[in-house]
């Protein structure tokens, strides 16, 4: 019980921090009242968006993340560089570093893809009536 209450939490977490970034990343020059009031309500509404958007969100998700970890640890480890090593030269974005992007992109467009291809379809459950004409749960 506890973990299927998590995992609404952490979805809805994840709709409200996207949409408090896209407030901060359109209102980041003025840090007013009116901004924290848009922020709170684009974080209400971006949570609210994920619960009912969860499993769009999860696939996304776990898909741009996968990708993420594996071109990060596949860059690090062709290039015999360290984690820090690594995050630092992808930091600047030179050369190699819009070809891992550019790879981690299609790994996570295929990702994303296959994951909405296999998984399975949420069933309604069945009602069915008794004696007295009550719907009762099968």
């Amino acid at each position: 019980i506890l973990s299927a209450f998590l995992q609404h939490v952490g979805v809805f977490a994840l709709g409200a921090l996207l949409g408090g970034g896209i407030v901060t990343y359109a209102m980041a020059d003025s840090p007013t009242r009116t901004y924290w009031i848009v922020l709170a309500v684009l974080g209400l509404v971006g949570g609210i968006l994920a619960l009912l958007l969860r499993k769009v969100i999860i696939v996304v998700s776990t898909a741009i993340n996968g990708a993420l970890a594996l071109m990060f640890g596949l860059y690090a480890l062709i290039g015999g560089h360290s984690c820090e090593e690594a995050y630092e030269r992808l930091r600047v974005l030179r050369g190699s570093a819009y070809v891992v992007f550019g790879c981690t992109i299609i790994l996570a467009a295929v990702g994303g893809y296959v994951q909405f291809i296999t998984a399975p379809e949420a069933k309604p459950k069945d009602v069915k009536k008794d004696e007295g004409g009550k719907k009762k749960k099968k």
